[in-house]
């Protein structure tokens, strides 16, 4: 009996292993390939994640923002206003929404709608 209990519990484990995986793999294809930029922010608003999108906003591919400070693509004259976005954020734990105007490499300066979210421990999406 208690092999067949072992059995039975291997199996609807295996079962639970296979739906996180398939889920895993959906929402990490909807995060890249929303047609929305979708960037996550560390403490000291580096980038530590972001979609395709984001890549494309910016003029740069998804891997080269890896690393590197958000206010490296802010233009001048909105980094001010994105550092208190931020502080906000951070601040509030709610949603935090503004215009910002950044450097696209590819294209020029360009104007985004900033919608912020921040965790837990202060991590900025």
């Amino acid at each position: 009996m208690q092999n067949e209990e072992l059995l039975a519990s291997q199996n609807e484990l295996y079962e639970t292993k296979a739906k996180l995986e398939n889920s895993l793999e959906k929402y990490t294809r909807l995060y890249e390939h929303a047609p929305c930029g979708y960037i996550t922010l560390d403490q000291r608003n580096t980038i530590v994640e972001a979609n395709h999108m984001a890549g494309t906003l910016l003029g740069v591919s998804k891997d080269r923002l890896t690393g590197e400070n958000i206010t490296t693509f802010i233009a001048p004259e909105d980094q001010a206003k994105a550092l208190e976005h931020y502080k906000k954020a951070r601040e509030s734990r709610g949603m935090q929404i503004s215009k910002l105007k950044v450097h696209n490499r590819a294209l020029g300066e360009t104007y985004i709608l900033l919608e912020t979210t921040t965790d837990h421990a202060g991590t900025i999406s």
